[in-house]
């Protein structure tokens, strides 16, 4: 999925878009505004920075990014409330993540060893509720 991304998605970048396009590579004539290529964005938040809804309009939700062979990643979620921003970036002896939830939002956070977290900018305790 990665390596699709990287082919596909850069070059748009490449090719200075703002949006997501219809492509076949190399075919400029196609829409520049596309829906159904926008499924990236789908899988990014919920593969990579692993937000999922646990409750209806995102009241409660899971989060259990995934750097799946990446050095870092960094992206919001769009939700009701907002947005959930998550930055998380692997320094070797341990993983550094930090969440940002809109007020009202539930978080169930799961990490993988030797990650420390950050949440709204106070140090996430796993007992505790967000």
């Amino acid at each position: 999925m990665l390596e699709n991304i990287r082919d596909i998605y850069g070059f748009m970048l490449e090719n200075d878009a703002t949006t997501c396009w219809e492509l076949v590579k190399g075919d400029f004539s196609r829409s520049h505004c596309h829906a159904w290529s926008a499924a990236p964005t789908y899988v990014f938040g919920v593969l990579f920075l692993g937000v999922t809804p646990l409750e209806p309009g995102f009241t409660k939700v899971s989060i259990s990014p995934n750097l799946n062979g990446l050095k870092w990643i960094k992206g919001s979620v769009p939700i009701p409330q907002g947005r959930i921003d998550i930055y998380c970036k692997d320094y070797g002896d341990y993983i550094d993540l930090q969440i940002t939830l809109p007020d009202y939002v539930e978080a169930q956070i799961q990490t993988m060893k030797n990650t420390k977290v950050l949440v709204n900018g106070k140090p996430y305790i796993s007992d505790s509720k967000i």
